[in-house]
């Protein structure tokens, strides 16, 4: 776990121009969350940053493969979290997305959910990963924390796509065939 002092040191070191950093939301493997405002705006966001290769100065193919399939499934989906925008610099590639209430682990933590409440987040859930899949893209990190939750009224969707993986479409095989292989 990361200690608050530390998250804190992340805080004020970290920068994106024309935003104001208010606070760690998430470290994943490819990035750190944090929730920003436009300075022009006041208008809140989730911001993605992840560091590039220190080697080459470029985005690394996982970087490259999470801002390419978050792209093609921007706005297509209800419960498939919108990239609003994203850039690069010099040393990181920024992903802005909406600011949701909470993760479902934050949801569900020490509590138990309504029957009603439950069903819906099984349902957007599930509807959102048939779409993944319709799309030939498996999310391949489902879990919690990776389920974005908004409170009134109750909506989920599904984000963090850096572990996902296109796959080859579907056809019938034949008996002397071997099975298609995700992507990588």
């Amino acid at each position: 776990a990361v200690s608050l002092a530390r998250r804190a040191h992340d805080i004020e070191k970290q920068r994106l121009a024309g935003y104001t950093v208010l606070e760690f939301i998430a470290h994943s493997s490819y990035g750190d969350v944090y929730k920003a405002s436009k300075k022009s705006t006041g208008e809140l966001f989730a911001s993605k940053v992840m560091a590039k290769c220190r080697m080459t100065a470029k985005m690394t193919t996982e970087q490259q493969r999470e801002l390419s399939l978050m792209r093609g499934l921007s706005r297509k989906h209800d419960h498939v979290v919108n990239l609003l925008g994203w850039r690069e610099t010099c040393f990181n590639v920024q992903l802005f997305m909406p600011l949701y209430d909470q993760t479902l682990r934050q949801y569900i933590r020490g509590r138990s959910v309504p029957l009603y409440a439950g069903s819906t987040i099984v349902k957007q859930l599930s509807s959102a990963v048939a779409y993944l899949h319709d799309c030939s893209i498996l999310h391949r990190d489902i879990k919690p924390p990776n389920i974005l939750v908004k409170r009134q009224p109750l909506a989920v969707v599904l984000s963090d796509f850096g572990s996902s993986r296109e796959i080859l479409p579907q056809v019938p095989l034949g008996l002397d065939q071997a099975p298609e292989q995700p992507m990588t």
